[in-house]
């Protein structure tokens, strides 16, 4: 069983129409980007969350499409959310990974990044010269 559901932030009435498979009652507001800052900026509890409907796994993606058109909640001046709903976010990526081969890529193209003076400075003072940039472990001696 599935629900769709609206959590609502109650100091600006903003929504965000979501889909959840878990318990109904586990305190889930929902993982969209924008809901998650506003739920840093104003705190969880500003923030509401009440059930639209009970769906199966074969329809859930239809309603949450159903409820973010109906409500607006696409509408920046309304809602959080980002997409039309369904699936989650447009690329198609959801769910999915890279492969080994892609992952080698990324890792290489992430080493020839050029790293900007302030971050060369954290590298100097850093213990072995070790630091984490964009979760890449970068290990370069400073000139």
């Amino acid at each position: 069983m599935s629900i769709i559901y609206k959590t609502t932030n109650l100091v600006n009435e903003k929504i965000y129409i979501g889909q959840h498979y878990t318990s109904a009652d586990d305190g889930y507001l929902g993982s969209g980007k924008i809901l998650k800052q506003s739920i840093n900026k104003y705190g969880k509890e500003n923030f509401k969350r009440e059930i639209l409907e009970y769906c199966t796994s074969a329809n859930v993606n239809e309603r949450e499409i159903f409820w973010i058109e109906t409500l607006s909640a696409i509408n920046p001046d309304i809602g959080y959310n980002i997409t039309e709903g369904g699936f989650g976010c447009k690329n198609g990526f959801k769910g999915k990974h890279h492969s080994n081969k892609t992952k080698q890529k990324i890792r290489k193209a992430n080493l020839n990044i050029t790293i900007r003076k302030s971050i060369m400075v954290m590298l100097n003072r850093s213990k072995n010269n070790l630091i984490k940039y964009k979760n890449v472990l970068v290990t370069r001696k400073i000139k």
